[in-house]
């Protein structure tokens, strides 16, 4: 199977009818693809947005959020062939996109999904775009990126971690690779609660700063989490049986 991703800009921001579009989007490609989760870009809460920029800038990296990026799109595809639904689908909708192939590192999955298919997710992703410093090759790249989701995971409260290696970017702009980082609640992005333990900010920060070129090659939204069709390896709790009359 291949992973395909499509991130999706504008220039003014999410498109006011964003929302039903990647929804359509997803009803039209879901016969085609084995698992398909769509993240819709939100309004970040004022604190976490200035939590986050404040570590930008302790590197000189400016404001990392980028408020031109929308949404990215995510299916797990049979074959080569299948593409093609999903890029004529993905030509409806409205701003520029870029299409990556890529390898997925699960580094942390939800434990069973008990809620419907085709629902907003709990919490709230932090969705990351990013290049590889350039003082380092592919191999010296992932083996950071690797190290670093270990601290990842012990200073974030982080309910589901999912790594993408980008393998080859069919159209748009290139990656390196696209994280997706998620919370159960989406206060969990405030300072107190995202960073664990004293430093851990400045941990983060200065760890990120070794492995990807954060001034030139980074760029994040938060956004809401949409899983349509689950990938057969996550479970999926049965719906509560209705009432009895």
């Amino acid at each position: 199977m291949e992973k395909l991703l499509i991130v999706l800009h504008h220039p003014d921001g999410p498109p006011r009818d964003a929302a039903a579009r990647i929804q359509a989007f997803a009803r039209a490609v879901e016969p085609h693809v084995r698992a398909l989760t769509v993240h819709i870009a939100d309004r970040p809460p004022e604190e976490a947005r200035a939590t986050l920029d404040q570590g930008a800038q302790e590197e000189e990296a400016g404001n990392l959020f980028d408020p031109t990026l929308y949404a990215l799109l995510t299916a797990w595809i049979d074959t080569i062939d299948a593409r093609a639904a999903l890029l004529a689908a993905a030509e409806a909708l409205p701003g520029t996109r870029s299409i990556h192939l890529a390898t997925e590192s699960a580094v942390r999955d939800y434990p069973v999904m008990d809620w419907p298919p085709g629902r907003p997710s709990p919490g709230r992703t932090l969705v990351g775009l990013f290049r590889r410093h350039p003082a380092l090759d592919e191999a010296q790249f992932l083996a950071r990126w690797a190290a670093h989701s270990v601290l990842s995971l012990r200073i974030h409260p982080l309910s589901r971690y999912l790594r993408n290696r980008v393998v080859e970017t069919l159209a748009g702009e290139a990656w390196h690779g696209i994280v997706e980082e998620r919370v159960a609640d989406p206060d969990d992005f405030a300072d107190d609660r995202f960073y664990i333990g004293e430093g851990a900010r400045e941990l983060a920060v200065r760890d990120i700063s070794e492995f990807l070129d954060v001034e030139n090659g980074m760029r994040c939204a938060f956004m809401t989490e949409i899983i349509f069709r689950p990938p057969c390896w996550l479970s999926v709790a049965p719906a509560p049986a209705a009432p009895s009359r």
